[in-house]
This record gives structure tokens, C-alpha cells and sequence, in this order.
């Protein structure tokens, strides 16, 4: 796993498409994009910041990023996905820790079965992958995990706030049900981790470690950011 870190030769170490990691300066929550060149050999960094908020902008010295092992003409593929999604979806894309039922029609804008579907900063990453046919985990193998349930609660309170005011009943409830089921979390490094590596897709076995080691050093490089003094 070689971490690629911002610096003044930035430009010279990008590949066309690579997968981006950061974290917030009180090491709470970690967030991913897809770093890429454009057509115009402009690098971007595409991310669901938040509800509807889907940022297409240049990068960054608050990521770090790994290269992703796939042929040269797959990534650009990606790449060109990725300058379209933004275009297509100039009103955003809603957030939601769901994934089912979510995908990109043909001309790349979001569509959802559900009227409360939508995506994380992390399953952007996977449908957009999953768009070129190409699944970068194994989504049977992942874990339930009581400690997400914290996270799940706390992007319900803050969508439910973006939500139609006569919705938000129905949303609040159908997501506390989801919640009290059990719903799988695709954190951010986990992602990151597993497009960086070989023999997709990758069962959460082989990306539980890497991912921790890979949030470790993402930590550490935020925690001696300026941002963060």
C-alpha cells in the first residue's frame, strides 16, 4: 500500500484516477473521493460532502490518496465517469446510509427506487466502480457492527433536517427501523483501501487491518496539518 501525501511536486505523482482519504481535525469521521484528471488534464477531487452536496473541486492538501490497479484505459473510463456524474448531477445527490436500489443511468445521472435513497461519501466511490461493472468489495461479507450504529443515528438527525418538513416523520422512522435492523457501514478507509487492491472484490477479511493501518496514517498526517493546530 504506497500513500501518496500532497506536496509541491503533487501534480507529477497523480495518476488519472486514484482513490482520496481524509479526516476531520478532531479524528471522528474520515471522508473519501475519487481524485482524477479531467479531460482538459485538470486534476478534481470528486466527494458527497453532504446532502445534496456533491463538490467537484481541485485537491486538497487535506488528503492523501492511493493509485488504484487498474489498466490505464479503465481509469480514464472512470475518469470521464466521474467529470459527467458532477455535470449530470448539478443539484446534488441526497445522502443515505441505504444503498440498495441506488445506481447511474446512462447518461450518468442518480437514480434511486426509494424517494429517501441516496449515497455516502463511500458508496459514491462504489457505485461509480460499480457503473463499469467493477465491485470493489464483497458487500455479503460485511460486518453489522454496534459501534456504526452511533455514526447511522447521527447522519439520520442531520438529513432529516434536509428533508421535507412532511416527510420527515416517515424518513426518521423508516431509518430508525433500518438502524434497529442492522444495516452494513462502508466506512471511508475501508473503501479507500479496498479499490486500492488487487483482485477485486475484496471481502471485509483482507480489508479490516489495511483499512485500520491506512486510517492510522491518515490520522496522523491530519493531526500535524495547519488546519489542525
Amino acid at each position: 500500500m504506497k500513500i501518496h501525501y500532497y506536496s509541491d511536486t503533487f501534480l507529477l505523482n497523480i495518476d488519472t484516477l486514484s482513490v482520496a482519504l481524509t479526516s476531520d481535525c478532531a479524528l471522528t469521521q474520515s471522508h473519501a473521493g475519487i481524485l482524477y484528471i479531467d479531460s482538459e488534464e485538470n486534476p478534481n477531487l470528486l466527494h458527497l460532502e453532504g446532502y445534496n452536496k456533491l463538490t467537484n473541486e481541485s485537491p486538497s492538501d487535506k488528503f492523501i490518496w492511493l493509485n488504484v490497479p487498474l489498466s490505464k484505459s479503465n481509469k480514464k473510463l472512470l475518469a470521464l465517469y466521474c467529470e459527467d456524474i458532477f455535470e449530470k448531477n448539478k443539484k446534488g445527490i441526497p445522502y443515505d446510509i441505504e444503498l440498495e436500489e441506488t445506481s447511474f443511468d446512462e447518461d450518468l445521472a442518480f437514480i434511486k427506487k426509494d424517494k429517501f435513497g441516496g449515497l455516502t461519501c463511500s458508496t459514491l466511490i462504489m457505485q461509480i466502480f460499480k457503473r463499469h461493472a467493477i465491485e470493489i468489495i464483497n458487500r455479503g461479507t460485511w460486518p453489522i457492527r454496534e459501534e456504526d450504529k452511533s455514526k447511522q443515528l447521527l447522519f439520520v438527525s442531520r438529513c432529516t433536517q434536509k428533508i421535507p418538513l412532511l416527510l420527515q416523520k416517515e424518513y426518521t422512522q423508516q431509518k430508525m427501523l433500518a438502524i434497529a435492523k442492522g444495516i452494513s457501514r462502508y466506512r471511508p478507509e475501508e473503501v479507500v483501501c479496498a479499490a486500492s487492491m488487487l483482485k477485486y472484490p475484496h471481502p471485509f477479511s483482507t480489508i479490516d487491518k489495511p483499512s485500520k493501518f491506512l486510517l492510522k496514517n491518515v490520522e496522523e498526517y491530519r493531526k500535524k496539518h495547519k488546519e489542525c493546530q
